[in-house]
């Protein structure tokens, strides 16, 4: 992909000085030519775009040598003032040149239209004529200059794109990496809970983890299909109901249309608030309870779960704990102003819902 950008920029700045060369340099001289009732000897057509080839050489000698070395050498701007003196003096010389070579037919051209021949040797002609190209030469080398800054900028702004790029995913990298480890605990801590009570279920529940664990540690892809993700949350809600048993009720919604199934998602992005509720669900009550439900309508994806707790014994704090703040930091990262996450408590309920508005494969 990164190829793919740099090729077309290659290619937008070829375009960009093609045309601007042609503007400036190439069509005055053919609009010149244009109406004109006599036919002009090619010796004078040739000098015509012999001109142009000079203002052409002077941009491409500063924006090809004396711009990119001076900054690459770290050199101050006397050396490209220098060396662009050097370029006035020479390119000044090789028009005089191309005037003189031509000049014979400018005076066999001229009297066909009824006008005297300039006269070669007049010091305020030569004068005017110095000045005119010279302010047509600096020109050409400020156009040069500025092309480069722009240059340069885009150069400055892609690198910057980059690091802020690899930033980016190196902080997706080490949340995803504190994730890990905090799910496989606490699967782990509920399939020992399960062994001392019942072997048979723990044994279904090592079957579902092996499942899981495939999902967690080898899925690294930046999305996946909902229906990926949904599958995940399933089989995590059945192995938290087999620990919880019937002390406590678990509800699970899945309203997401087949025709949403391949909406994609960052992986991973529910399993924290799903955790939360279990963990932090007052299992000791007889109207305990976890409620979860994910819904798709159209771009847009929702999660919600909601669990009872106790408040003499749990005071659920709105922030979140180190789980909801890496979530929240993820949704940011990976989202930023598409995706919200909201936390609210009330009734002994508490509740954390994720919206995410997507986009289809």
């Amino acid at each position: 992909m990164h190829t793919t950008c740099s090729n077309r920029t290659r290619l937008t700045t070829v375009a960009a000085h093609l045309l601007t060369i042609g503007a400036l340099f190439i069509l005055p001289e053919m609009v010149s030519t244009l109406g004109r009732p006599w036919q002009l000897p090619w010796q004078l057509q040739a000098g015509t775009y012999l001109k142009a080839g000079v203002y052409i050489a002077v941009f491409y000698i500063n924006y090809l040598l004396v711009l990119p070395r001076a900054i690459r050498q770290g050199h101050s701007m006397m050396r490209p003032l220098l060396w662009n003196i050097l370029v006035l003096a020479g390119a000044l010389l090789l028009l005089w040149a191309i005037y003189r070579w031509s000049e014979p037919y400018w005076h066999k051209v001229f009297p066909r239209r009824g006008a005297k021949p300039p006269h070669p040797s007049l010091i305020l002609w030569n004068l005017k004529w110095i000045l005119r190209d010279s302010v047509m030469i600096v020109l050409t080398i400020a156009l040069a200059v500025a092309l480069d800054m722009v240059r340069r900028y885009k150069v400055l702004r892609e690198k910057e794109d980059e690091r802020r790029l690899a930033q980016r995913q190196q902080e997706l990298s080490s949340l995803k990496e504190q994730l890990n480890p905090h799910f496989l605990f606490n699967t782990l801590n509920t399939i020992y809970a399960l062994i001392a009570v019942n072997p048979d279920t723990a044994q279904e529940a090592v079957h579902r983890l092996s499942g899981m664990l495939r999902y967690v540690l080898y899925e690294d892809s930046a999305k996946v299909e909902l229906r990926r993700e949904t599958e995940f949350v399933r089989s995590y809600t059945q192995l938290m109901t087999l620990r919880l048993g019937a002390t406590t009720r678990v509800g699970l919604d899945i309203d997401i249309p087949p025709s949403e199934e391949k909406l994609e998602i960052a992986p991973l992005i529910f399993i924290s608030i799903i955790e939360n509720a279990f963990k932090h669900c007052d299992t000791g009550s007889p109207q305990s309870a976890v409620n979860i439900r994910i819904a798709a309508t159209g771009h847009e994806i929702s999660c919600m779960a909601d669990n009872t707790f106790n408040p003499s014994k749990h005071k659920p704090e709105h922030s979140g704990g180190i789980g909801l703040q890496n979530l929240r930091r993820r949704l940011k990262l990976i989202y930023g102003p598409n995706a919200s996450l909201s936390i609210a408590s009330d009734n002994n309920h508490f509740t954390v819902s994720i919206t995410i508005k997507t986009s289809r494969r």
